[in-house]
């Protein structure tokens, strides 16, 4: 059965677990509905508040008619550079006064310098392995933020130290998943057809983040190459590949919820 990422239930959390972001208002941009849905969940099992956006437009409409405490941003949006996102957003009112937490499928301390100096508190890889490191995460940005060891230290004395997730596989969010793919293919063969090499790594980037949400550790690895590609020609090769393990991970997913 293909590996997942489940909701968390509240049951996982124990009956002395006090949530750790109780009452903080999270904004997650990201155009994979599967991750934002998992994000989402996780963030709710420990007490915030959550609105979500899929494109940077969404995610500006949102910050300018409210305020957040934390942001999460995914660097490879479909309609712009995260990290031009995050410089964006300091430069607003609501923007200066939010944390903002840049993630991605994708490491690599190229990545995170980037993100860093585009005006982000911290930068962390995807998917979560759990909500206690949602949690850590999302409170290390908001304490970076505010510069306070007091908000860290409570909020460390509040994250639980172990959740456990049933290896079951979500339908709700695989119907997601089979979405996100599906359309991430679309993309990659609409860039194909027009020679546009940055729309297809950006295309691949997104479905690297789709892949390591649901286990699909093949499918990531080649939609990484096809991001880090040199030239034309070494992108545009790795195409075929991307596509047909796209296509079996949608088969595998749709055998899996069926």
């Amino acid at each position: 059965m293909t590996k997942f990422s489940p909701l968390p239930h509240p049951g996982h959390l124990g009956s002395d677990y006090t949530p750790s972001l109780t009452g903080k208002r999270i904004l997650i941009v990201d155009d994979s509905a599967a991750c934002r849905m998992v994000q989402e969940a996780m963030a709710k099992a420990m007490g915030a508040f959550v609105e979500t956006a899929e494109t940077a437009v969404q995610a500006m409409v949102a910050s300018d008619a409210s305020t957040f405490d934390l942001i999460i941003l995914d660097i490879g949006l479909a309609d712009a550079d995260g990290r031009v996102l995050a410089r964006t957003l300091r430069e607003t009112p609501n923007g200066k006064a939010a944390a903002i937490l840049c993630v991605s499928g994708l490491g690599g301390q190229n990545r995170i310098e980037g993100a860093l100096v585009a005006g982000a508190d911290a930068f962390t890889e995807k998917p979560f392995a759990s909500v206690a490191a949602f949690g850590q995460a999302s409170s290390n940005a908001i304490t970076r933020h505010l510069g306070s060891s007091k908000i860290a230290d409570q909020i460390a004395e509040q994250a639980p130290a172990h959740i456990e997730f049933d290896d079951a596989l979500s339908p709700h969010i695989a119907s997601y998943a089979i979405d996100d793919l599906s359309r991430a293919r679309a993309r990659l063969l609409a860039a194909v057809s027009k020679g546009d090499v940055s729309a297809a790594r950006r295309a691949g980037h997104f479905i690297s983040g789709v892949a390591s949400l649901i286990g699909e550790t093949a499918l990531g690895a080649a939609s990484r190459s096809l991001e880090i590609a040199s030239g034309d020609t070494g992108a545009l090769r790795s195409v075929e590949a991307v596509l047909g393990l796209a296509f079996e991970a949608e088969i595998k997913l749709k055998t899996a919820i069926s």
